[in-house]
């Protein structure tokens, strides 16, 4: 896991899929984020196809993660 996601950095569906397509930005350096084995690794892609699937999955994470915090 990269360092910033261990940090609990809020991470959306337009940032993942900018770390897909190697864009970097001010929140998410490349200097920082070519290191992670997803950078740019999904040019080929449909930007916001990877942006709608990023969003399914991050709820689906966050329903899961609440769900297990309740069970605590």
């Amino acid at each position: 896991m990269h360092p910033q996601a261990k940090q609990g950095l809020h991470t959306g569906g337009i940032a993942v899929a900018r770390i897909f397509h190697g864009l970097s930005t001010p929140a998410y350096p490349v200097q920082q984020w070519a290191k992670c084995g997803f950078w740019g690794q999904y040019t080929a892609w449909d930007f916001w196809a990877i942006v709608q699937v990023a969003r399914l999955e991050l709820a689906r994470a966050a329903r899961l993660q609440s769900a297990a915090a309740e069970d605590e």
